[in-house]
């Protein structure tokens, strides 16, 4: 196997804010000036009924409670020493369900990745959300577009905590003819996605039913697997 070593310029793509952090925060620390883009980090005009940002900030109003959010990523963000980006498609838990087609994210990702002259994406494998799932086939996709490298990062809690779909995730991609290696994991070496993870103050109030995992997730090795598109 090898390392991580994506073409630069490199851009890690996030399906909502905190997922980068969660799953890719040590190889960032060592990348100073990574972008980041987050693509369902807006929301509507509306006060939703129990929906997840909204509870976890307290904010009723939507577009206060994703601004807490987008806070909490700009203060994560600096410690990194990356560079946030958000886009303004909202989360499925703001479209009755349903997440955006890969189809809608390729369209708002393009022009990002072109402006910055991207040689390389980083992007969710895509697993247990559908948010996740949608986000990981918009970058194949644009990948395929502008000819350039593609990676994946392993979707952390979900794969911690539901490691079969994993699998299922890279026999589905392997089985629609991609070519993917895995590379070695970065074994974490300082407690950086631990102090990280705690500036999302709101995220870390809620996790306290999944607390177990949250915690592993803070020192567990970091996957990645390299994507050859045809």
């Amino acid at each position: 196997m090898s390392t991580l070593s994506p073409e630069e310029p490199v851009c890690f793509v996030s399906s909502h804010l905190d997922d980068v952090a969660l799953s890719c925060s040590h190889y960032l620390a060592d990348h100073q000036g990574t972008k980041v883009v987050t693509v369902m980090a807006g929301a509507p005009k509306i006060h939703p009924h129990g929906e997840w940002n909204s509870r976890t900030t307290g904010r009723s109003y939507a577009p206060d409670a994703i601004q807490v959010r987008k806070d909490e990523d700009t203060a994560a963000m600096r410690m990194l020493g990356a560079d946030p980006i958000w886009l303004e498609l909202w989360d499925r838990s703001y479209l009755n369900g349903k997440s955006h087609g890969e189809y809608s994210i390729a369209r708002e990702l393009r022009p990002i990745l072109m402006r910055d002259k991207a040689k390389s994406i980083v992007a969710p494998i895509g697993i247990r959300h559908s948010d996740h799932v949608a986000v990981s086939n918009a970058c194949l996709r644009v990948a395929r577009e502008l000819q350039i490298e593609l990676y994946y990062y392993s979707d952390m809690p979900y794969a911690l905590e539901y490691p079969e779909e994993v699998k299922r995730r890279l026999d589905e991609l392997s089985n629609s003819g991609l070519d993917i290696r895995q590379l070695d994991p970065i074994i974490p070496i300082s407690d950086v996605k631990k102090r990280v993870f705690s500036l999302y103050k709101s995220q870390c109030k809620a996790i306290r039913r999944n607390y177990a995992t949250f915690k592993e997730s803070m020192s567990a090795a970091e996957q990645y697997w390299q994507v050859f598109v045809k």
